[in-house]
């Protein structure tokens, strides 16, 4: 599971000393944790690390997961979705727990982000070229193991990218190594097996505001078990 799921961490406004710590312990942490955690710039993070020495911070964006180590100072305002809090003397089997209730509310909340719609295209437009342009997206829906010529390196390659997100024509030539014939076959195969899906972004019809869909089935019963799991784990 954790190889498709992983989230990134942002530890720079620690003090020096707490941030020394807490990367200690992050370096066992993160390898138990429901996700591959990394650490990250800010920018780029969806948790971030904080304490009290980090004092008034104005951020233009804020991650949608917040930690703080220590008391949480009376004048800080909430401004991400989630927060936690980790005691001074917290122990690795706490941040593990912090880290897999982080990762809960991501996949959660993931979930709920407006997505472009998923919507056929027939095996005809992606053998022509026509469905498979610059702007569509490609993601498998369930694994399928392809004989010759599709189970080489480069193919495999490109199947495990679809398994993992979606990803354009473009993506799957550069990372998995194809041609752009080969892209299109790969996709053509994969249409007539039944297991593509097909992301493309939707127009909205005029005076209509785009909605937030529902997770998927599956997304929600992972959810569900990894609350489920948390919850008998906090209980014990």
């Amino acid at each position: 599971m954790k190889k498709n799921l992983s989230g990134d961490i942002a530890t720079g406004l620690l003090s020096p000393a707490l941030r020394a710590r807490f990367l200690e312990l992050f370096s066992v942490a993160s390898r138990k944790s429901v996700f591959a955690w990394r650490e990250a710039a800010l920018l780029r993070a969806q948790v971030l690390v904080l304490d009290a020495s980090a004092g008034h911070i104005d951020l233009p964006h804020w991650p949608p997961c917040v930690i703080w180590v220590g008391e949480q100072p009376a004048r800080w305002m909430r401004a991400s979705t989630w927060v936690g809090r980790l005691p001074p003397d917290y122990t690795v089997a706490d941040l593990i727990d912090m880290l897999d209730r982080a990762a809960v509310f991501l996949m959660d909340w993931k979930a709920r982000q407006p997505q472009p719609a998923f919507v056929p295209v027939g095996a005809q437009a992606l053998a022509t070229g026509q469905g498979a342009d610059a702007t569509a997206r490609y993601r498998l829906a369930s694994w399928v193991a392809l004989a010759a010529p599709f189970n080489g390196p480069s193919y495999l390659r490109a199947l495990a990218m679809l398994a993992r997100e979606a990803v354009t024509v473009a993506q799957l030539q550069e990372h998995g190594g194809l041609a752009p014939e080969q892209a299109r076959a790969l996709l053509v195969e994969l249409r007539q097996r039944g297991v593509l899906r097909t992301q493309v972004v939707a127009a909205q019809p005029v005076g209509v505001q785009p909605g937030h869909p529902a997770p998927g089935a599956g997304q929600r019963r992972l959810v569900q078990r990894l609350t489920h799991w948390l919850r008998g784990a906090i209980r014990t």
